[in-house]
């Protein structure tokens, strides 16, 4: 007898939806202080939707501030504010990095994680150069300058982030990164 007709497709495919809705803003400010100019600003995100549906058809689930079964977990609040002062030789930066508490899933279990808030500095000098050198800059940077740890993650045992302790998506766990720069511009 014949064979009956089978085709196999592996090829993958995005079955699922994702809808979500918030608000970006960006607000600066900047002032002639102290024979230079000062800065200040704020820039951030606030997400008031997220939620996913794992194929057509389901019901959406709400994941904002829990990402249950998900690789990102979508967190209602992520900030960076800024405060800084320069004139024509020297700048100086400071800046507040805010990422907002939220709720892990792993092993079934939903773990609380707390909000995660690293400083970060910028100094720089312009090279009082002329001719090629005209243009460049020393600079000195200075990541989670208070050495903050990332909050604390229980990560579970699958995953990429099975056993790291802490949330690959929202929080870096080197800790004080120092950078210093030579920069020119043409």
């Amino acid at each position: 007898g014949a064979l009956p007709g089978l085709l196999l497709d592996l090829r993958s495919n995005n079955l699922g939806a994702v809808n979500f809705a918030g608000v970006d803003f960006n607000a600066s400010y900047s002032m002639d202080v102290l024979g230079g100019k000062g800065t200040i600003g704020v820039a951030g995100t606030r997400l008031t939707l997220y939620e996913t549906q794992s194929v057509a058809g389901q019901p959406f689930i709400n994941q904002l501030g829990t990402g249950q079964g998900l690789s990102v977990h979508p967190i209602k609040w992520q900030a960076r504010g800024n405060i800084g002062w320069s004139n024509d030789a020297f700048d100086v930066e400071a800046y507040l990095n805010y990422t907002h508490k939220y709720l892990y899933f792993s092993d079934n279990v939903f773990h609380a994680v707390r909000a995660y808030t690293p400083i970060d500095v910028h100094v720089g000098y312009k090279l009082p150069f002329e001719g090629m050198m005209s243009g460049s800059q020393v600079t000195l940077d200075v990541d989670n300058i208070f050495d903050q740890d990332p909050p604390y993650v229980n990560t579970g045992v699958a995953g990429r982030n099975a056993g790291n302790g802490f949330d690959v998506n929202s929080a870096n766990p080197i800790g004080r990164v120092i950078t210093v720069g030579v920069h020119k511009t043409f």
